[in-house]
């Protein structure tokens, strides 16, 4: 049976402006929320830290406030002023704190609050989503049950100390974080079931394996739990649930990695890895996006001139602006849109694909202007292309 991590992410990073007689009303702050402590206060992140203090008012809108009530090395404590539903004025302020390595290539943008959610996902608590379920669709789940595979839920809140690398050089005196995470009785149930039958047991991601050999599990009966775990697995541990790992790649000198190499063994980890640097392994999927009737064909929705990083897009219904430009983003190229249109009994119809009426080659780039009716953006496209 496989386990999902249900965790639901937070858009957990917040910019704010300090309105203060100490302070420009135009200083702006990052703050990321880390762990809440009651219905009101947050400990959070903060950049810069040395530039707030106690008693300050941090702004997000005009519908949500917070005062520091403390501070520390490691960062601030908040307390949220709003009226009703704190997640609703969260959801529509905060951000989602998407991976370092993608915010190097591009800023978060509302896409990312469904993009960097799980099918699964339902327990609001992660800053971070279990990734290792981003690869399963409403698709892939109807051919795992067609299979005859049963599958059951945990929850493991994904806090920062996941980022935190391991320093000491010796990983016995590594300091492990803890994070919260809960397994209800029907799961343990499956659980048992399959371990008492033979089956084998094989958890999504690295969260969901952490919480699994959390567990109190005598005599292949496992029980539910909720609560805090600071299991570190490291070479040499003894597997008493898992048998199998889906799992992403995950940084050098990270814990997640120590956990790959226990379970595959170090050298096995290291092939593994030299494997994705050597193919330079990098993975987009928007199909989501057709459920919400958002499509970027992938036929010739786009033409694409690699040399100078330009990406020209004919808009139409099979080709969103929205998408288009989330492709740029994501691929780092320079977006160019318009619209084209073909003439068709006696109407201007929109063309649906920019390859047929334009393509761009090394020496040459052949385009049908006329189908642009808009001077502007014809001018636009025919700048680009010189």
């Amino acid at each position: 049976m496989l386990i999902f991590n249900d965790s639901k992410v937070l858009p957990a990073l917040l910019y704010g402006f300090v309105n203060n007689e100490n302070f420009d009303k135009k200083r702006k702050f990052e703050l990321l929320l880390v762990n809440q402590l009651n219905d009101k206060s947050w400990f959070c992140m903060c950049k810069p830290l040395r530039k707030i203090n106690p008693g300050n008012y941090i702004f997000f809108s005009d519908e949500l406030i917070a005062q520091v009530l403390n501070k520390s090395d490691k960062g601030l404590i908040l307390k949220f002023e709003f009226k009703g539903n704190f997640f609703n004025h969260l959801y529509n302020v905060g951000i989602m704190p998407i991976p370092p390595y993608i915010r190097k290539i591009r800023n978060a943008d509302n896409f990312d609050k469904k993009d960097y959610q799980s099918i699964f996902s339902k327990k609001i608590g992660s800053i971070a989503a279990p990734t290792a379920s981003l690869h399963f669709d409403s698709k892939l789940i109807k051919e795992i049950k067609n299979k005859g595979i049963n599958y059951g839920f945990l929850t493991l809140h994904v806090g920062i100390g996941t980022f935190n690398p391991i320093r000491s050089e010796n990983i016995n005196e590594h300091k492990m974080h803890s994070e919260y995470g809960e397994i209800n009785k029907e799961t343990a149930d499956m659980v048992t079931r399959t371990l008492k039958a033979g089956g084998r047991v094989i958890p999504v991601g690295t969260t969901s394996l952490r919480i699994l050999e959390s567990l109190d599990c005598q005599n292949k009966i496992v029980k539910p739990f909720s609560g805090s775990t600071d299991i570190f697995i490291k070479p040499g541990y003894k597997f008493k649930i898992a048998s199998g790992l889906i799992t992403n790649f995950h940084l050098p000198k990270s814990s997640l990695y120590i956990l790959i190499a226990s379970f595959v063994g170090l050298e096995a980890a290291k092939k593994i890895y030299l494997h994705a640097i050597n193919n330079d392994y990098k993975i987009y999927d928007y199909t989501k996006y057709a459920d919400s009737e958002i499509f970027l064909e992938g036929t010739g929705s786009f033409v694409l001139d690699r040399t100078n990083r330009i990406a020209y897009c004919s808009i139409s219904q099979r080709s969103s602006k929205e998408l288009f430009l989330k492709f740029c983003k994501d691929f780092n190229y320079k977006p160019v849109s318009f619209k084209a249109y073909q003439t068709y009994k006696n109407e201007r119809k929109l063309i649906y694909h920019t390859n047929v009426m334009m393509t761009i080659g090394a020496g040459a780039s052949i385009i049908c202007l006329d189908s642009i009716d808009s001077l502007e953006e014809r001018n636009l496209v025919k700048k680009k292309i010189k």
